[in-house]
């Protein structure tokens, strides 16, 4: 069996990852604050292993733990061939500068963004360290974790911070015995709420809403299958990996 711990499960990306590993040799677990209702159909009628952990990603550091632990209560640890986190739940708000965002704003982004895939690793890899299997981490980062933009200061920061704890958590894993493969991925731009959600800003918060609104219009955003579609290719084909 082929365990799948996928955060955000319950929409866009993570939904689309979900639905593409669901299958009879595989255990999906997702953490979310509601489920899928198509993923749960879906799971039902072919009888596939599907669970969820109801969770609030953003909030108490405490409150992340027990859903990574309830996720590991989910599922018979001693039948897994092979584990997999993968930490997709994000937010891109607050979108506008940096002195309009509230204190509120600022923490409740880097809670979401980064503090929770911190706090998931780290519990992820106690508990499965010696255990002899394919153990996987999939952090998903974005392009503003490379590129400053106006508006998106929380957002990108806190994706850049996702992209040195990626590599930093990777360097450890190397002295290990059984380590965890790490691995980075950065999707293109994908036709989802959070995009609707960008190009839904005024201007003085986000001066290129305009390149958003143009590429939602020429057809230039992937869908979440699409990206869906690249993830598995990480897993199954190839290996854009941090430490390998």
């Amino acid at each position: 069996m082929h365990v799948y711990i996928i955060t955000g499960a319950s929409r866009g990306l993570g939904e689309a990852v979900a639905a593409k590993l669901l299958g009879p040799h595989n255990h999906v677990v997702g953490i979310s604050r509601t489920k899928s209702y198509d993923l749960w159909e879906y799971a039902k009628k072919f009888g596939y292993r599907l669970s969820h952990v109801p969770c609030n990603l953003g909030s108490a550091w405490y409150e992340v733990e027990r859903a990574i632990y309830d996720a590991f209560a989910a599922i018979d640890i001693n039948d897994a061939s092979s584990i997999t986190l993968i930490n997709n739940a994000a937010t891109i708000e607050p979108i506008k500068p940096i002195d309009k965002c509230s204190s509120q704003d600022v923490a409740s982004a880097f809670a979401l963004n980064a503090l929770a895939p911190f706090i998931l690793t780290a519990r992820f890899i106690e508990k499965t360290t010696d255990l002899r299997i394919e153990k996987r981490v999939i952090n998903i980062s974005s392009g503003a974790s490379r590129k400053g933009y106006s508006g998106l200061s929380c957002y990108g920061s806190a994706k850049a911070a996702l992209n040195q704890f990626t590599q930093s958590v990777a360097s450890e894993q190397e002295n290990c015995s059984y380590p965890v493969r790490m691995i980075l991925f950065e999707p293109y731009k994908m036709d989802t709420a959070m995009q609707a959600k960008i190009r839904s800003v005024k201007k003085t918060d986000f001066p290129q809403v305009k390149k958003f609104k143009k590429a939602k219009k020429v057809g230039k955003l992937n869908s979440a299958g699409q990206v869906a579609e690249e993830i598995m290719r990480l897993l199954f084909e190839k290996g854009q990996l941090v430490n390998s």
